[in-house]
């Protein structure tokens, strides 16, 4: 399943790293030199597809392209600083808010498919989660902008 990484960086370094200075593990974790448990967390593409709206109200850097945007940059780099973190941290604390409210096992509409040939076949997917442990994942990326906030620092996230 594909995710999404969110690791905390100096806006410098941010601005020169790629895809090419991380790599990942046997078990798909993130790696890097020097790259601590807690400066990383990662959430499912799905997850961030079905909260993609409220995050196209988040102004980024893409550091590829060197352009201002909204949003997340799906399928590359994004960098996330300044007074857009407090952005990103409401975002985010919302929806950690909101799926407090949510039965142990949380159950989301995912993408619409139909299946080739056959008429009327079409469902959505459903998305499912342990309520504990998507909470536990943005409570960790909440914490993460509160420290690039107070080191100064930025988001930098590594799409799929």
């Amino acid at each position: 399943m594909p995710k999404h990484e969110f690791v905390v960086e100096s806006r410098q370094d941010a601005d020169n790293l790629s895809y090419a200075s991380f790599s990942w593990n046997s078990k798909g974790e993130l790696w890097r030199d020097g790259l601590s448990e807690e400066d990383h967390v990662s959430l499912e593409d799905e997850f961030i597809s079905y909260i993609n709206d409220s995050l196209n109200w988040l102004p980024t850097w893409n550091p590829s392209t060197k352009t201002e945007g909204m949003g997340l940059n799906h399928y590359g780099v994004t960098v996330i600083s300044g007074q857009n973190l407090r952005v990103f941290r409401g975002i985010l604390q919302a929806w950690t808010d909101l799926l407090g409210f949510a039965p142990e096992n949380i159950v989301l509409k995912g993408s619409c498919f139909t299946i080739v040939g056959v008429e009327n076949s079409g469902q959505y997917e459903k998305l499912e989660y342990k309520k504990t442990i998507l909470i536990k994942h943005l409570q960790k990326l909440i914490r993460m902008i509160d420290r690039a906030v107070e080191e100064d620092k930025c988001i930098l996230h590594l799409g799929i």
